[in-house]
């Protein structure tokens, strides 16, 4: 289903068995993540510092390419001040 707005995140899901990634059998989605989350994978203990850095700054430059393309497209970002609001809301939860 189209979310509106989303242009760019993760789903975390769930799976009975590592098979069911392969069939789409069993999925369940548990959160769906926007541009705030970083990559999952840097958490990964294979994953090198540096290696981690470069995705969280391809994360980045994908994110501001979104900006601008909504900024084209007069979807202005929301101001610090309801920013701000919203996120005393969601700790305040």
């Amino acid at each position: 289903k189209d979310y509106k707005g989303f242009n760019y995140g993760r789903f975390d899901i769930k799976v009975k068995r590592i098979e069911d990634l392969e069939t789409g059998e069993y999925l369940r989605i548990m959160e769906l993540n926007g541009v705030t989350s970083e990559p999952a994978h840097i958490y990964d203990p294979k994953m090198n510092l540096l290696s981690a850095y470069k995705s969280i700054f391809k994360h980045y430059k994908i994110v501001s390419r979104i900006s601008i393309a909504n900024k084209t497209l007069g979807i202005l970002p929301a101001s610090w001040n309801s920013f701000r609001k919203l996120m005393l809301a969601h700790y305040k939860k």
